[in-house]
């Protein structure tokens, strides 16, 4: 359960950026610093979740985030998503070429100075976003 949530949570606040930690701690009802703990990838840090946790962070997350948990422990009717969304190269390649231009822009001169490095980063994510379904991390959520 534990991987679950920490897959769930890295996924949506720091590659797909659809929330912040504050916000998902706001929502969920839970402390902040419990998030954060959940999100640990130092095994030293990582606290175990709880499902009432897990519940109640899923319920922010979405359905498929719900659903995941709830199949982790086998109630009724939920089942792992092994299917992913259907996956448009088309779609992905366009995405890929539109963020990597901010990129090679900022890179042009040779260098990523502190005025381009938000720009650069905000376009990372994005492609990094973009190919998420591609990936093995796809498979934890």
């Amino acid at each position: 359960m534990t991987e679950t949530v920490r897959a769930l949570l890295q996924t949506a606040i720091l590659i797909e950026r659809k929330f912040t930690a504050e916000q998902v701690a706001h929502l969920s009802g839970l402390k902040l610093r419990a998030i954060r703990s959940y999100m640990a990838n130092d095994p030293a840090e990582i606290r175990e979740t709880p499902l009432s946790s897990a519940l109640s962070i899923a319920v922010v997350l979405g359905g498929k985030a719900v659903n995941s948990i709830l199949a982790l422990i086998g109630y009724g009717g939920a089942t792992p998503l092994d299917e992913p969304d259907e996956i448009s190269p088309g779609v992905i390649v366009a995405q890929l070429i539109e963020h990597t231009a901010p990129i090679a822009q900022a890179a042009a001169d040779g260098r990523i100075d502190h005025v381009e490095r938000p720009i650069t980063r905000a376009a990372a994510d994005k492609i990094i976003a973009a190919v998420l379904p591609l990936s093995s991390m796809a498979d934890a959520g």
